[in-house]
Formats: C-alpha cells, structure tokens, sequence
C-alpha cells in the first residue's frame, strides 16, 4: 500500500511527465498534439513557452494536472479486446465527442 508521500511523488511525476510529453508534441505537431491533449491554441501557446523552472513549479502540484479520455465504456472496451483495430476504433470515438478544452 501506498502512503501519502509516495502518492505525492507519483502524482508529481507524472504531472512532470505529460508536460515534458506535451512540449515535445506541440514542437513535433502543434495540431495534431492540440487534438490530442485536447488543448486550446491558447494553452498550447503557454505550454510551448513554459521555462524548466515553470515546467517544474507546475509538476509540483499535488493535483493531477490533466486527465483521461477514458470514460467511455466503448473506448476502453476497444483498447481492451487486443483486436489489431481498436486504436482506430478508440481514435474514431474519441473524435465524436465535443472537445471540451480548456481556455
């Protein structure tokens, strides 16, 4: 079982890790990576001019600081069943849902 510090850490880890994953999205492609984190031009454009320092006083948080797409039962049934299709049938799904993006 987990303690609270251990919780803390993980949860700032992972928070460094999917803003290092989204600068280097965004500088690879900026639409495609926009899409794909369901991020606004304007967050992006934060994202993308973050220093080390902002990148990590942001990591440091104690809250989560992005979220799944993954509540849907039809998206995570399709990555589960192993078929060579579900990444696109996940893919298809997920693009039928209104973006709701934070401003």
């Amino acid at each position: 079982m987990f303690n609270g510090l251990e919780s803390l850490t993980q949860i700032r880890e992972l928070n460094l890790a999917y803003l290092l994953l989204a600068r280097r999205l965004l500088e690879e492609d900026r639409v495609a990576a926009m899409y794909r984190l369901n991020l606004s031009a304007s967050l992006a454009e934060i994202l993308s001019a973050l220093t080390p320092a902002q990148t990590r006083r942001i990591a440091d948080s104690s809250e989560l600081i992005w979220h799944l797409r993954l509540d849907k039962l039809t998206v995570l049934s399709s990555l589960i069943e192993g078929d060579r299709h579900a990444p696109l049938h996940a893919a298809i799904v997920l693009a039928e849902e209104p973006c709701s993006r934070m401003s």
